[in-house]
C-alpha cells in the first residue's frame, strides 16, 4: 500500500492479516481480523468439550482467544480457527433486558430460568445453575420475570471478576470551527507493551543513534520491508484498535482491565505527531485525553 502524504506512517498489514491504510490518513479504516479472526468484545459460536458454547472474547492472541463462557468461567487460549463470529464487537444493538433481570428461556421441553449478568448487543449472559445451563443467548430468546432494582444490578457488577474495561479516546486540542482535529479520523491501537517494546519483539530495529519511533516514520514514508516489520509488530502486540471520528473522539471494544499504552499517529502543525501513551484502566468506562503534551512530534 501506498501513502498519500509524507509524514504518512503506514501501519499496513499484508493481505493474510489486516488491511490497515495510513495512520496519518482520514481514509483509515480501523483494522478487521481476518477471515476466521477475533477480537475482543466480539460474540462467537464455538466447541470446548466436543460441546457447542457460545462465548465473548476477552482477549486474542494471533491464532488463539480467550472466551468468557459464562458465570466466570473463562476458556483460555481457544483456537481461533474453529470459531465463528456470530455478533462484532459494538453491533448488535442495545439489550432491551438488563443486569440483574430475572428471566425465562425455553429451550425444547427445558425450561431455563435465571439472573443475567452481562449484555453484549443481542447477547446476554444468564446465570442458571439450578437449571442445568449458564452462559450466553440471544436476549430476544429470553422472558423477563422480574426487573432488577439499581442495588441489585450494582452488585452483581461489583462482585464479578473480570469484567471488561472500555477505553475512550477524548480529544485535547483546541481548534477553530471548521478546523480539522489533529486527532480525527486516525487509527489507535491499545498495546500489551510499551510501542517500542512491540517494535523490539516484532523483530524491527533501530539504526544506532536515532529513535525507534523516528526509525519506523522513515521506513514508511519509503514503503520499504522494515515498515511491514513495523507494521506487523504492532498488530501482533495489539489487544484491540478503533479508528477515531472528525472530532477525534472513539471508544475502543472492551478488554480485560490492565495496564496498556494506546499507540496512534496524527499530524500536527505539520509534523507526524505520535502518541504511545500509557494508560491502566480498570473495570467499566474509562478515558484518556490525546493532545501535543503526551504526544511526540516526529522530526524529519
Amino acid at each position: 500500500m501506498k501513502c498519500a502524504h509524507s509524514v504518512g506512517t503506514c501501519l499496513a498489514l499484508s493481505a493474510v492479516l489486516l488491511v490497515v491504510t495510513c495512520l496519518v490518513n482520514s481514509s483509515y479504516a480501523a483494522p478487521r481480523p481476518q477471515e476466521g479472526g477475533v477480537s475482543p468484545g466480539d460474540i462467537v459460536e464455538t466447541n470446548v468439550n466436543y460441546q457447542p458454547v457460545t462465548g465473548e472474547v476477552l482477549r486474542s492472541y494471533g491464532n488463539l482467544a480467550d472466551l468468557n463462557l459464562g458465570q466466570n468461567n473463562v476458556g483460555r487460549y481457544l483456537e481461533v480457527q474453529y470459531m465463528k463470529v456470530v455478533q462484532k464487537a459494538g453491533t448488535g444493538g442495545p439489550a432491551k433486558l438488563g443486569v440483574g433481570d430475572t428471566v425465562r428461556r425455553s429451550n425444547g421441553s427445558i425450561v431455563i430460568t435465571g439472573r443475567i449478568l452481562k449484555t453484549n448487543g443481542a447477547y446476554c449472559e444468564i446465570d442458571s445453575s439450578g437449571s442445568g445451563f449458564t452462559g450466553w443467548s440471544k436476549c430476544a430468546e429470553m422472558k423477563l420475570l422480574t426487573k432488577a432494582t439499581p442495588e441489585a444490578t450494582a452488585a452483581i457488577a461489583v462482585a464479578r471478576p473480570g469484567n471488561t474495561a472500555v477505553l475512550t479516546i477524548v480529544p485535547g486540542f483546541s481548534t477553530q470551527p471548521g478546523v480539522p482535529n489533529p486527532a480525527g479520523n486516525h487509527g489507535f491501537y491499545l498495546l500489551k507493551d510499551n510501542a517500542e517494546i512491540a517494535f523490539a519483539k516484532g523483530g524491527f530495529r533501530a539504526s544506532q543513534g536515532i529513535s525507534v519511533l523516528n526509525a519506523m516514520n522513515s521506513e514508511c514514508e519509503k514503503n520499504t520491508p522494515e515498515c511491514k516489520t513495523a507494521v506487523a509488530s504492532i498488530i501482533a502486540d495489539s489487544a484491540t484498535a478503533v479508528k477515531t471520528d472528525a472530532d477525534g473522539k472513539a471508544t475502543l471494544p472492551p478488554v480485560p482491565p490492565g495496564v496498556y499504552y494506546l499507540f496512534g499517529i496524527a499530524k500536527y502543525q505539520g509534523k507526524p505527531l505520535m502518541w504511545n501513551v500509557k494508560v491502566q484502566i480498570k473495570a467499566g468506562p474509562n478515558s484518556v485525553t490525546l493532545d501535543q503534551r503526551n504526544g511526540t512530534l516526529i522530526d524529519h
